[in-house]
């Protein structure tokens, strides 16, 4: 009995242990900084439907899908663009980066359709999508990066994991470049990532205003610094 008391208890720890990793987490902000200077921000694509501007709660920040490749602009960028201007909230425009297609032919569709304003923020670098050509990746997301900069005149923002930064990022070419970080088991960003400065905690976020689960992010350094990553010519 005693043995099987011990398995029992064995397998709903199992369990239990399960469930926890899926769960979003609740952020714990490194005593470095202050939990009031960390600034709160979402990000939307067309699958948040249609939002609400007048019915969010503060948001400092909002980074909006713009295009895919080089074919698929995001149905509800234009409008998601010109709201979050309206209502005065801080807008990034990423593009989600497809391996198999050029970066060049990637950056012209991208600058065709945004068009940044002083006040906005740099453009983003989606680095999710895997390929199985691992050295032309890189080269290649460094020449995209590139293009951007030279376009735009200001250092892209970078989105990845973990492992996709290890991989593909943790290059002396990135090191004035912000990087976004997508991590949701953490509960305290700085021990698995070091170089945050967006952290994408939760993919469950509930936000009056939008109807479906919402990416939830902080920036790490206060108001004032997100202001300076701006651009302003």
């Amino acid at each position: 009995m005693k043995i099987l008391n011990i398995i029992l208890f064995g397998l709903l720890l199992t369990i239990f242990s399960k469930n926890e990793e899926t769960k979003p987490v609740t952020p714990k902000i490194d005593s470095t900084y202050y939990y009031d200077d960390t600034i709160i921000g979402i990000d939307i694509s067309r699958y948040q439907g249609v939002v609400n501007w007048g019915g969010l709660p503060k948001t400092h920040f909002v980074f909006i899908k713009a295009t895919e490749g080089i074919k698929l602009t995001d149905m509800m960028f234009q409008r998601n663009w010109d709201s979050a201007k309206k209502y005065k909230i801080i807008r990034g425009a990423y593009h989600f980066y497809r391996p198999y297609v050029t970066p060049y032919d990637q950056f012209k569709f991208f600058k065709s359709v945004v068009k940044l304003e002083n006040g906005d923020l740099p453009p983003v670098i989606d680095a999710e999508a895997y390929s199985k050509y691992s050295v032309k990746y890189q080269k290649d997301l460094k020449t995209f990066s590139i293009l951007l900069e030279k376009h735009y005149k200001v250092k892209p923002i970078i989105y990845c994991n973990n492992p996709f930064y290890k991989k593909y990022f943790a290059d002396s070419f990135y090191n004035n470049h912000h990087f976004w970080i997508a991590n949701y088991i953490t509960k305290n960003i700085d021990s698995v990532a070091p170089h945050w400065d967006f952290w994408q905690y939760t993919p469950y976020g509930k936000v009056s205003g939008i109807i479906p689960s919402v990416d939830k992010n902080y920036f790490r350094w206060g108001y004032d610094s997100l202001i300076k990553i701006c651009i302003n010519r």
